[in-house]
């Protein structure tokens, strides 16, 4: 939704600008969710190969 300003500016109300903003930090958030999935089962697994080393010994 574009507004007028005084001196005939064609600009993004503000609620739209901050509909843009909602919506790519949702997007980061799942992006960040995922990444935090990945690096946890990462972590598992490490910790699992480190179990097995010391049960080695």
């Amino acid at each position: 939704m574009l507004i007028e300003s005084a001196w005939g500016w064609r600009m993004p109300s503000m609620r739209a600008v901050l509909e843009t903003r909602r919506k790519a930090a949702a997007m980061w958030v799942e992006e960040l969710e995922a990444e935090l999935e990945r690096v946890q089962v990462d972590l598992v697994e490490a910790e699992e190969v480190l179990r097995g080393r010391f049960a080695s010994l």
